[in-house]
């Protein structure tokens, strides 16, 4: 790999996983979208499977009253697991979009920095070295735009900032 100066960073906060947050967002809801349609797939089948073999229980004790019938659907054990469900889906939607976030920043976060590397280059800057965190992807990408860099700088001489101003 390419040697990178040695930089201290803080740590990482939650709130510096929101690099491109309409992007991260729109990436997380898709996620979600998927995951919900998987959710009530799976439901449809596990209330079809329960209708099913609770219309072959009613039959089997011959139960005709339409109160009686309910109640048994709609009972504590059933309505306990509905919210246990529920809540198991709320701490769901949480980790998938901290994952999402957590993710995405990590592409994320080197793009802006190799879009801003490449304004600099396009300026002239050609001192401008591009220090991504370590852990980040596109590590070797970073490399090799510092040494295209540092070839530039080579070639053109003294960048763009220090250059003296002609008369």
């Amino acid at each position: 790999m390419f040697s990178q100066k040695k930089h201290k960073y803080q740590r990482r906060t939650f709130r510096s996983l929101f690099i491109e947050p309409f992007k991260q967002i729109k990436f997380g809801l898709s996620f979600l979208g998927l995951s919900s349609l998987f959710l009530l797939i799976m439901a449809y089948m596990i209330v079809s499977a329960f209708m099913a073999q609770y219309q072959q229980l009613m039959e089997l004790y011959d139960v005709t009253d339409e109160g009686a019938k309910y109640t048994l659907i709609t009972n504590d054990v059933f309505m306990g697991n509905i919210i246990y469900l529920s809540l198991a889906y709320f701490f769901y939607i949480v980790v998938l979009f901290y994952t999402v976030f957590k993710i995405t920043h990590r592409f994320y976060g080197p793009t802006v920095a190799i879009n801003r590397f490449t304004k600099q280059m396009e300026e002239g800057n050609y001192a401008f070295r591009l220090n991504l965190r370590k852990g980040d992807e596109l590590q070797n990408v970073a490399g090799y735009l510092n040494q295209m860099a540092e070839t530039l700088q080579k070639r053109h001489g003294v960048p763009k900032q220090e250059q003296p101003e002609k008369t």
